[in-house]
């Protein structure tokens, strides 16, 4: 809704505009301000923020909020921006062991954030997670596990969190399986207790954290807890035993995920409950590597395929293909937590791109071209 002064100073330009140019009656102009006024803030630019050196590549996007983002290359130094993108601090860092990669990356607040590693080469890990306390430059190992780890990790405070690990090994000294874990302290430590793992998969393929609401998912299931992950409701995926990924939710009657290494969607949008299989709506293939879901948006990108991203401003019933970035698609797309803002890294290029979305839907132009489904867990 428009301030009363603008709504004046509205009324005010209509009078003279229509008397001046002998045009429209005033009400019909002040009605084509108003929209053009309402277009002007609704359509939003991807902006060029951040271009690596030739040397790195993106590994993570972590946005905190509007402004304060983190971004972790292949070397595993830190970009850290407080204002949106305009500035950048580069940080070395220490403390991280060598012949690692990286696998999850969360940025608490401007001092904090957790990085979990798998160790390469050993063929039995271990994984381990580190955290920093001081922007980035030095970082303290906080927790390990044996065998090659993949890690999930999601906080709904600065404090308390979940993450989940997934092991295994190429010899068979480490037996397969995975654990969840939560922390009430930043993610200085790491315990089972208290909280339930619903799953007896022996790997976890997504994690969504929102308050005391999580969400898990499986090869073969979909989890929602209410209480922090002491008790589950679960719900069978369409796809059994499958390899699910990039799971995307805005609550439990809402979410999107994709089903094997090429592109493959599946919404579950209110009212239905049900998982609806939308297949590949580029209708190229190709390996899906990043996609967002907020409110009825929806972004998605197969970047080794297509140098499109795909965008949808109908809960992902339709989707529009557009150019960002000439040289690339994006690797790795992320929501702001705390805000609207969408931040895109396009690895062929070394870009990094920023959405400023406002509060509202928006069109998009680059600078550059229930619960009835589920059964209780006990």
């Amino acid at each position: 809704m428009l301030s009363p002064k603008t709504n004046y100073d509205f009324k005010v330009l209509a009078f003279y505009l229509s008397w001046r140019f002998k045009i429209l009656p005033m009400k019909n102009v002040l009605l084509t301000l108003i929209l053009l006024f309402t277009f002007s803030f609704s359509h939003a630019q991807w902006t060029k923020k951040l271009t690596l050196p030739q040397s790195e590549l993106f590994s993570f996007i972590s946005a905190v909020n509007n402004n304060l983002v983190w971004v972790l290359n292949n070397n595993k130094q830190i970009y850290i921006s407080a204002n949106a993108g305009n500035n950048w601090r580069k940080i070395n860092t220490s403390g991280i062991a060598g012949n690692t990669t990286a696998k999850a990356f969360f940025a608490i607040n401007e001092r904090a954030a957790l990085l979990a590693v798998n160790t390469d080469f050993t063929g039995i890990g271990p994984g381990i997670i580190y955290r920093t306390n001081d922007t980035g430059r030095t970082w303290q190992q906080v927790f390990t596990h044996e065998g090659n780890c993949e890690f999930f990790i999601d906080m709904s405070t600065n404090n308390a969190g979940l993450m989940t690990c997934s092991f295994d090994s190429f010899n068979g000294s480490v037996k397969s399986g995975q654990q969840l874990f939560k922390t009430l302290d930043g993610g200085l430590t790491w315990t089972t207790n208290s909280i339930t793992d619903p799953s007896n998969d022996f790997r976890l393929l997504g994690l969504e954290v929102k308050n005391k609401n999580a969400w898990l998912v499986d090869d073969n299931s979909f989890y929602f807890s209410k209480d922090g992950a002491v008790s589950w409701l679960k719900q069978p995926m369409p796809l059994r035993g499958s390899y699910y990924n990039n799971l995307q939710v805005v609550n439990s009657s809402y979410a999107i995920i994709n089903e094997s290494s090429l592109i493959n969607i599946f919404v579950k949008r209110p009212g239905s409950n049900a998982w609806m299989n939308i297949g590949d709506p580029t209708g190229f293939g190709g390996a899906l590597t990043c996609m967002v879901l907020d409110s009825s948006e929806c972004w998605f990108a197969t970047p080794f395929d297509l140098p499109q991203v795909f965008y949808s401003n109908d809960s992902a019933k339709t989707f529009t293909p557009q150019v960002i970035d000439n040289k690339s698609a994006f690797s790795i797309m992320v929501k702001a937590r705390n805000g609207k803002n969408l931040w895109g890294a396009a690895n062929f290029s070394r870009n990094l791109w920023m959405l400023e979305r406002g509060n509202g839907l928006i069109s998009q132009q680059s600078h550059e071209a229930d619960k009835n489904n589920y059964s209780v867990l006990k």
